[in-house]
């Protein structure tokens, strides 16, 4: 998973560029895995049920 920046905002909604491709909270980036939330320091990611930060 390449992450190569993110946008935390939480009136417009938050997002980031991973592996070439905008995402937004909630969803699936590549299949079992999801972009749960984006923090102001980084984000929470959920794989096959268990949530690591990065």
């Amino acid at each position: 998973m390449a992450i190569a920046g993110y946008i935390h905002d939480d009136q417009e909604g938050s997002m980031a560029m991973i592996n070439d491709k905008l995402v937004r909270e909630g969803e699936e980036i590549s299949p079992g895995l999801r972009l749960e939330k984006i923090l102001a320091d980084g984000a929470i990611f959920v794989y096959k049920g268990r949530r690591f930060r990065r």
